[in-house]
């Protein structure tokens, strides 16, 4: 069995700084790989909570205020909203009843 021959020529120091760049490439693009999934952060706790409104035209407001509206059910008078404990702690400081929807 014929080897193909080495396209750079025979030069040994033409292979050391192919073969170094190659390693360094590949070592560099390990670390930068590694130093972005390591600051990757824990998931955010959310809760899926429905919300009775004595208006379904709350939701509006509600989502102009920053909340995740994820359906409103026209038959119960309820909002369902995705919110952070955060936003609990909001939505309870606007006086809303909710329940957590499992």
């Amino acid at each position: 069995m014929d080897l193909l021959p080495y396209p750079f020529g025979d030069s040994m120091i033409l292979r050391g700084m192919i073969v170094r760049t190659v390693v360094a490439s590949v070592v560099l693009c390990v670390l930068i790989n590694g130093t972005v999934a390591g600051h990757a952060g824990a998931p955010e706790l959310k809760y899926f909570v429905e919300v009775a409104v004595p208006s379904l035209d709350l939701a509006k407001e509600l989502a102009e205020d920053g909340f995740d509206i994820a359906g409103v059910n026209r038959d119960t008078s309820t909002i369902g909203i995705v919110v952070t404990p955060d936003e609990l702690k909001r939505l309870e400081g606007f006086g809303f009843n909710f329940t957590e929807a499992s």
